[in-house]
């Protein structure tokens, strides 16, 4: 399947006496699409990726409407939260209930993982955060209002907010 020369498709499938089934895809957006061992990937190299969009578009967890299970996402332009993102790299996969990423991007960049189960866990080591001048606090009506908060361990090597360097920065929340 394709539309133009900038999205292309292909997906393999297994029918049996019940149902069918994902064996592997891809869906490749702004490259060549490969195949991947196993399961759904979506590939995008674009200029600006809004991820909010294609959230509501594909559904989230366990709720999603299309199984995927990897990602490899470059964007020039990266928009998650309402937030904007630049020179941003995501790989990552999913596993049963857990996405675990490597995230790389200009304001940020490390290792995350979420976990969906309950309220969702958020875990990982990020090498740098820097929130820059300018940037205004989430405020309501920003994005998505959440109807619960997740479970938070994170280790931040060095975090920087508007200019001031705080350093390494542990953070630890039960909900």
């Amino acid at each position: 399947l394709s539309f133009g020369d900038s999205v292309r498709a292909q997906v393999q499938r297994r029918l049996d006496a019940r149902e069918a089934a994902i064996e592997r895809g891809v869906v490749a957006i702004g490259l060549p699409p490969r195949l991947p061992e196993r399961g759904l990937l979506v590939a995008a190299e674009v200029e600006t990726l809004d991820v909010d969009f294609w959230r509501r578009v594909f559904g989230e967890g366990a709720r999603a409407a299309v199984p995927i299970n990897q990602v490899a996402l470059h964007a020039d332009k990266f928009l998650l939260l309402g937030r904007s993102l630049s020179n941003f790299n995501v790989p990552a996969t999913h596993d049963r209930d857990t996405w675990r990423a490597h995230v790389h991007g200009d304001l940020l960049a490390g290792q995350v993982e979420w976990s969906g189960e309950g309220a969702g866990h958020l875990s990982g080591r990020l090498t740098h955060v820097v929130i820059p001048e300018g940037t205004t606090p989430a405020t309501a009506g920003d994005g998505e209002e959440p109807r619960e908060l997740p479970a938070i361990n994170l280790v931040i090597d060095r975090f920087n907010l508007r200019g001031k360097d705080f350093g390494e920065i542990k953070l630890q929340a039960e909900n």
